[in-house]
């Protein structure tokens, strides 16, 4: 049987997310392994992968919550909104007091609109933002809702930033946040809150959806026992236990009865709770087993895994 399944990495600073994924597919020897968004090089903590057919489950993993912390660098700036961009003093005297800070943290809890950086992979007319920028191109990227679940001031302090000359006023944050937050987005927009400039000055991700950094090997330690075999509590999805036959029927594209799947095991949320329209995860004894879109009262097969 091939591999598959999910993969905890401790990514570090220094090297890119692909980097990563080009040390695993050496380890492990396979080719076929995604993530589950990147983290870019100067920032480091939780990088998780999807193995083999686990890479199917990659547009749902992908939209889960994530924890980072952040230090924000007040009083600088760069093109990048971080330390791999040249950094400029622009506010050398950035009039910024802890309690102040305390008290304009709460203005960006919940939904809010956020512009994501230029140096992104967002596209743009087809093409990677971040290659447009390095182009010098100008252009514009429209905002878009995020949500904040909740942030946290940890410390407030006079940091360093690698490579720069000169000492500024930092804060170390917490933040819980939804799919698609930028973090470096977040550090500008509360350096303009508060009457000056800043970025992200480093970053680490602690969590993904219920994956922790804790749990996470180092990228020299990765192998074919560090996989993690794809459970109900990995999706925010309900999930059902298939019987043989339902399992016989969705792997070979035929759909089968909501109402029937109502008397197998729902093995997350109750059954009453799965919306007459939506996606659920599919599993078998043996595990993960695909998506199954639920339409009145059917549900038709959706990314199934072959036996």
């Amino acid at each position: 049987m091939s591999l598959s399944g999910l993969l905890l990495v401790h990514k570090p600073i220094g090297i890119s997310s692909f980097a990563v994924v080009s040390r695993a597919r050496k380890a492990l020897n396979i080719k076929r392994i995604g993530h589950c968004g990147t983290l870019d090089p100067f920032a480091e903590g939780l990088l998780v992968l999807a193995v083999g057919s686990a890479t199917k489950a990659l547009q749902h993993l992908i939209q889960q919550d994530k924890v980072y912390t952040a230090d924000v660098a007040f009083g600088v700036t760069s093109e990048t909104l971080d330390p791999e961009g040249d950094i400029s003093l622009v506010d050398s005297q950035a009039d910024i007091s802890e309690e102040i800070l305390q008290k304009t943290l709460p203005d960006f809890q919940g939904d809010i609109l956020q512009k994501p950086p230029i140096f992104s992979a967002l596209k743009m007319e087809g093409e990677r933002a971040y290659k447009k920028a390095r182009r010098g191109e100008e252009f514009e990227i429209p905002e878009r809702p995020v949500h904040i679940f909740s942030l946290e001031l940890q410390k407030f302090f006079l940091g360093n930033i690698p490579g720069f000359e000169h000492d500024v006023i930092t804060a170390r944050i917490s933040l819980h946040v939804g799919s698609g937050f930028y973090v470096r987005s977040f550090a500008r927009d509360l350096g303009e809150k508060l009457g000056t400039s800043a970025i992200c000055s480093a970053l680490q991700r602690d969590q993904v959806g219920n994956f922790s950094l804790i749990n996470a090997v180092s990228v020299d330690d990765i192998s074919e026992k560090c996989l993690i075999p794809l459970t109900p509590e990995h999706f925010d999805l309900s999930s059902i236990l298939l019987s043989d036959q339902q399992k016989k029927d969705i792997l070979h594209g035929k759909t089968i009865a909501f109402e029937d799947s109502r008397q197998a095991e729902m093995t997350q949320k109750d059954s009453e709770q799965v919306k007459m329209t939506g996606m659920v995860a599919l599993f078998d004894e043996e595990g993960w087993r695909g998506f199954g879109q639920v339409e009145g009262n059917q549900i038709f097969p959706k990314r199934v895994i072959p036996l």
